[in-house]
């Protein structure tokens, strides 16, 4: 399997850190860019294979690469 990623939008921060108590979900901060990914993937067992399109991407869904830090798990 391979998977590529590629921003697609300049990313923009997102979260308020330590602005809000560290159970509240915004206590996060982040760097979000929509992305688009492309991969390739197969597999085979027992007489029985597939195999993704060529070049499969995520243009009908939605992707996107992200730096973050969590105030803590909620």
């Amino acid at each position: 399997m391979a998977i590529e990623w590629d921003a697609i939008e300049d990313a923009v921060k997102l979260g308020s850190g330590r602005a809000v108590p560290l159970d509240d979900p915004t206590s996060f901060l982040g760097r979000f860019a929509r992305a688009r990914s492309t991969a390739r993937f197969s597999g085979r067992q027992l007489g029985f294979s597939f195999r993704s399109d060529p070049g499969a991407s995520s243009d009908g869904g939605y992707a996107e690469i992200r730096t973050e830090r969590n105030g803590v798990y909620l």
